[in-house]
C-alpha cells in the first residue's frame, strides 16, 4: 500500500502518555475490579481499582459493543457486531456506528451510503475532531479504490474515505486486527489495541494491552497493561477503547501578530489593517496539514456564531498547529495564510475546530501614516509655530506708570 500521511509530532525521546481513566469492552463476560462486564457493556475503569459500566442505552441481549469512542460533548459512538433495532424505529447493521446522546440513538456513520460490504463490521472507531472519524474493519476491503486490511485505519471525513493508518508500513503482522483506537490529538499519537499478541518495535504485547505510537518517530509504547491493571483481562480480549488522558485542558486559540507578506515575513505583534497571514498559538495538535484551526471575522450581527461560521461569520483561513502549538499552514509555514487582507475595525478570532473552542475576538487596528522627509519636516514645523504662538498667548503684557496692563 502506498504510504500515507499521519498525524505528527516531532519527537525522538517520549513515554507513553499517562492516562486519567479508560473506557472499554471486552469480547467475553469478564469480572473486572469485582464488576461484571459482558461484551454487551461499555465499561469506565478510573485506573485506581474502580470499576463501573456505563450507560448506553437499551441494547438488545446478546448483542455485542465492537467499536466504542466518546466525543468532546460527552455523546458516545458505538457499533455492533449484528443488525439490531434500536429506540425510535432505527435499525442498524454491524458496518453502521451509532451515536447515543443519552436520550436516543442516530447514526454516525452509514455503512451502505459509503460503499461497505454487507457483512463488514466496523470494529474500531476514533475521533479526531468533529464530522472526522476514524475507522477499521474486520476483514479487508475495497472501497472506492482504496484497500484496507483489518491492521488498517481509513479516515471518514467531510463524507469521503481515505487510508490513514497502514499496519503493515509501520510493522503490523499480517493475520493482527486492529479493534480497538482513540486518537491523541494534543500530541498526534494513537492509541491502538490489536486482537492477537505480538511485537511492535520492542514492546511485547496481548490482546487486553494498549499500545501508543508515534507516528513521527514510528515507534511504539505500553500505554495500559491490561494483566497488570486487573489480574482477570488475560482471559478476554478488549475490543472497543476510549481514555481521557491525564494532560492539562486545551488552551483555546489565540491570535498573536500579523503580516502583509503573504509567506509569513516581516510579521507585527499587533492585528493591522492589510493584512494577509496571521500568527499565533493553540493547542499542540501536529497537523499542519489539516485544517483543526480556522480565521474567523465576525459577522454583521456583531457577535460569533455557535458553532463558528454557522450564522454569517466569514471564515478567512484554515491551518493547523505545530509541535510547540504555532499556527502553521499546510505545508507547515509559520502563520495562516488570509483569503482577503483585514480591513481597520474587522474583528477576528481564531476557531480550535478539534478541541471546538474558540479564541478571544481581537479588533483590527488601522497603521500610523508613514511620512516622508518632506512631510516630517512640515511636521516639525507646524509644531514649532504652534508651541510658539502657545507661548505668545501665555506672555504677561507690558504694564504703563499706573500698573495697567497696555494692550497688544
Amino acid at each position: 500500500m502506498a504510504a500515507v500521511a499521519l498525524l505528527a509530532c516531532p519527537t525522538l525521546l517520549w513515554a507513553a502518555t499517562p492516562l486519567a481513566s479508560i473506557r472499554y469492552s471486552p469480547d467475553i463476560t469478564v469480572a473486572l475490579a469485582g464488576t461484571t462486564v459482558t461484551p454487551q457493556n461499555v465499561a469506565a475503569d478510573d485506573l485506581a481499582g474502580t470499576v463501573t459500566l456505563n450507560a448506553i442505552g437499551t441494547v438488545p441481549n446478546y448483542t455485542n459493543v465492537i467499536a466504542y469512542s466518546v466525543l468532546r460533548n460527552g455523546d458516545q459512538l458505538l457499533a455492533f457486531d449484528t443488525s439490531l433495532s434500536l429506540s425510535a424505529g432505527l435499525t442498524v447493521r454491524p458496518g453502521d456506528v451509532i451515536r447515543f446522546d443519552g436520550v436516543g440513538y442516530g447514526v454516525e456513520f452509514d455503512a451502505e451510503a459509503n460503499s461497505v460490504p454487507n457483512g463488514v463490521q466496523t470494529d474500531a472507531v476514533g475521533v479526531i475532531g468533529p464530522g472526522d472519524l476514524l475507522l477499521s474493519f474486520d476483514v479487508t476491503v475495497t472501497i472506492g479504490g482504496i484497500t484496507a486490511a483489518p491492521e488498517d485505519l481509513l479516515r471518514f471525513k467531510d463524507g469521503a474515505l481515505s487510508l490513514f493508518f497502514d499496519g503493515s508500513m509501520v510493522g503490523v503482522p499480517a493475520g493482527l486486527n486492529l479493534d480497538a483506537v482513540h486518537c491523541l490529538t494534543r500530541n498526534g499519537h494513537l492509541l491502538i489495541s490489536f486482537d492477537g499478541s505480538g511485537m511492535l518495535g520492542g514492546v511485547s504485547f496481548d490482546d487486553e494491552d494498549v499500545l501508543e505510537y508515534d507516528p513521527a518517530s514510528g515507534s511504539w509504547e505500553l500505554a495500559y497493561d491490561g494483566s497488570a491493571e486487573q489480574l482477570e483481562w488475560p482471559a478476554a480480549d478488549l475490543a472497543a477503547l476510549s481514555v481521557t488522558a491525564a494532560l492539562p485542558d486545551a488552551g483555546a486559540p489565540v491570535i498573536g501578530g500579523t503580516t502583509t507578506d503573504p509567506n509569513g515575513g516581516g510579521g507585527t505583534s499587533s492585528l493591522q489593517s492589510g493584512t494577509l497571514r496571521v500568527f499565533g498559538a493553540a493547542t499542540p495538535n501536529a497537523k499542519p496539514g489539516d485544517t483543526c484551526i480556522a480565521i474567523y471575522a465576525v459577522g454583521p450581527n456583531g457577535r460569533p456564531d455557535s458553532p463558528p461560521g454557522s450564522v454569517d461569520d466569514e471564515i478567512l483561513g484554515t491551518g493547523g498547529t505545530d509541535e510547540l502549538g504555532n499556527l502553521v499552514d499546510v505545508s507547515g509555514t509559520s502563520g495562516i495564510p488570509l483569503s482577503r487582507p483585514l480591513g481597520g475595525g474587522d474583528r477576528v478570532f481564531a476557531y480550535d475546530a478539534c478541541e471546538e473552542l474558540s479564541g478571544a475576538i481581537v479588533t483590527v487596528i488601522l497603521p500610523a501614516p508613514a511620512l516622508t522627509p518632506i512631510g516630517l519636516g512640515c511636521a516639525v514645523g507646524l509644531l514649532l509655530i504652534v508651541a510658539f504662538s502657545a507661548r505668545k498667548r501665555t506672555r504677561p503684557s507690558p504694564a504703563d506708570g499706573a500698573g495697567r496692563r497696555l494692550l497688544l
